[in-house]
């Protein structure tokens, strides 16, 4: 199975996961928190892509970070991947879920250029 569709399946899992909850919004709200701290922080990407650290390792330091400040879903989830051997995608699968997101909401997104600031 190549990464597109693997992380498609995952993406798809959750947001059936949080359709099922009524958790939805919460999901969106934390997996953009983790994509966004994917995006910005070189140390989170390579935690999660080491094959030196070993999954129950990086299971507890991503707990001990997130718990708290995201749904108990979420934290499943990751661990699900983990168990997987998944993590290494969970940046894509967090970026599949936003699109996801916005489709079955309808929300687009936009570039706007502006003679002057707004």
């Amino acid at each position: 199975m190549n990464e597109s569709t693997l992380t498609v399946r995952y993406a798809k899992a959750l947001f059936q996961v949080g359709e099922e909850t009524g958790k939805t919004e919460i999901i969106r709200k934390d997996i953009e928190l983790l994509y966004n701290t994917s995006k910005d922080s070189k140390e989170f990407v390579e935690l999660l892509q080491s094959p030196i650290i070993k999954t129950s390792q990086k299971v507890k330091i991503f707990n001990e970070v997130f718990s708290g400040k995201l749904d108990t879903v979420v934290l499943n989830f990751f661990q699900l991947l983990a168990q997987n051997k998944r993590e290494q995608f969970f940046s894509r699968m967090c970026f599949n879920f936003l699109q996801l997101y916005n489709q079955e909401k309808g929300i687009k997104e936009a570039v706007f250029t502006t003679a002057q600031p707004l």
